[in-house]
């Protein structure tokens, strides 16, 4: 695999496993959370552990962006 797609790889699933790491916390001031590095289950959701909330939204978003850059590319070099 390239080093390009090992970059974006890595950023992809840091942002899945830093949305479920940050799922519990969801709504709450800085003050109030009693961080612990682990896969938790609550949140004001009540979801299992390891879920993932809407900020994984955004980074499917970003990758549609980058399949529709890269299509577009491959149109453009031909």
């Amino acid at each position: 695999m390239s080093d390009l797609k090992n970059k974006f790889f890595g950023c992809f699933f840091g942002a899945i496993v830093g949305d479920a790491l940050g799922m519990p916390y969801e709504f709450k001031q800085p003050e109030d959370i009693d961080y612990k590095p682990e896969m938790l289950a609550g949140g004001p959701f009540h979801l299992p552990k390891g879920c993932w909330i809407d900020d994984l939204i955004d980074v499917e978003d970003l990758i549609l962006k980058c399949e529709q850059l890269y299509q577009l590319r491959l149109k453009l070099n031909k």
